[in-house]
C-alpha cells in the first residue's frame, strides 16, 4: 500500500478503496470486481437487462423522453421569438403545438446531445415516442376531460390569482401565459420597464412584460413542476412496487410493472438510457 492508510484493514488502501469503512471481503460482490457491493461505484448509465429475456434491455421510458423534448422545444421557440406585428393567433398556435402535441409525430425535434451527438431515435418527435403531448400529463387535467385530473395536492390549485378564476387549474395558467406571450410578440411595440437608472427602459423581448415577468422562464419551470415532477413523484413513485414486482407489464414486455413505473419516474428526471 506504500504507506497509504487502510482504514478498514481489508488490504486495499483508502486511495483505491471505494468503501473505506467496510472491509470488502465482508461484503457480497455480485460483479466480482473484489470491491464489494455496499459501496460499489455509482453506475454511469441507466441500463438493466430484462427479467424475461435476460439478454435484452428491460428499460423503457421513451414517452418521458419525448415530453422532455417537447418542453425543451417550447423553450427554444420562446427564446427565438421575435416581434411579429398582427400575428397573435399564429404565435399562439406555434407555442401551443408543444402543449397539445397536435402534429408533433411528423415534426423534427431538432435536438442533438452535448458534443453534437445525434439523438437516437429521430429525427422526428414521433420516432422517439408517438402520440405524446404535455397537457395529457399535466397535474389537474387538460380541461377537456382528460389528463392527470387527480394529481393536485389536496385537489386544489392554490397560490395563483393572476388572471385565473377560482376554479382554474395548471393548464389554464399555461394557456394564459402563452396568450400573453403571443399578445406581447404581436403588438408591434417593445416592453417599457422602469429601472433604477431609467424609468422608461425599452426592452425588445417578447417574452417579458412590463412587470419584468419572463414567461419563457415561467413556462419552463412551471411545466417541469406540473408535468415532469408531478408525474415522477406524485404518480409513478406512488406505485405499490411490492405488489407489482412479479407482474409482467403487458403481454410481451421485457420488464415487470413495478420496474416500468420506476423507469418512467426516472425518465421524468431527464436522463437518457445508454
Amino acid at each position: 500500500m506504500n504507506g497509504c492508510p487502510d482504514t478498514d484493514g481489508d488490504g486495499v488502501g483508502d486511495n483505491a478503496d471505494n468503501c473505506v469503512d467496510t472491509p470488502n471481503a465482508d461484503q457480497a460482490d455480485v460483479d466480482g470486481n473484489t470491491l464489494g457491493d455496499a459501496c460499489a461505484a455509482l453506475p454511469t448509465s441507466y441500463n438493466f437487462k430484462g427479467v424475461y429475456d435476460t439478454e435484452a434491455s428491460g428499460v423503457s421510458y421513451t414517452g418521458q423522453t419525448a415530453r422532455q423534448l417537447l418542453i425543451s422545444g417550447l423553450v427554444d421557440s420562446l427564446v427565438g421569438l421575435s416581434e411579429r406585428a398582427g400575428e397573435s393567433d399564429a404565435i399562439n398556435s406555434e407555442l401551443q403545438f408543444f402543449v397539445t402535441g397536435d402534429g408533433v409525430d411528423d415534426t423534427p425535434h431538432g435536438f442533438t446531445l452535448k458534443g453534437g451527438e445525434t439523438v437516437i431515435p429521430g429525427p422526428n418527435f414521433g420516432d422517439v415516442s408517438t402520440g405524446k403531448n404535455l397537457n395529457g400529463k399535466i397535474a389537474g387535467g387538460n380541461g377537456l376531460g382528460g389528463g392527470e385530473t387527480s394529481r393536485l395536492i389536496g385537489d386544489d390549485f392554490f397560490g395563483w390569482e393572476d388572471g385565473l378564476t377560482t376554479s382554474g387549474i395548471p393548464i389554464d395558467l399555461v394557456n394564459l401565459w402563452i396568450t400573453r406571450v403571443a399578445s406581447n410578440a404581436s403588438d408591434g411595440v417593445g416592453v417599457v420597464i422602469a429601472t433604477v437608472d431609467n424609468p422608461a427602459t425599452l426592452i425588445e423581448a417578447p417574452t417579458l412584460d412590463a412587470l419584468g415577468r419572463d414567461y419563457r422562464q415561467l413556462l419552463q419551470k412551471f411545466l417541469i413542476g406540473a408535468v415532469t415532477f408531478s408525474q415522477g413523484t406524485n404518480d409513478y413513485f406512488q406505485t405499490d412496487f411490492a405488489s407489482l414486482i412479479g407482474t409482467r407489464e403487458g403481454d410481451s414486455k421485457n420488464y415487470t410493472a413495478a420496474e416500468h413505473d420506476f423507469d418512467e419516474a426516472f425518465g421524468y428526471y431527464g436522463c437518457r438510457e445508454r
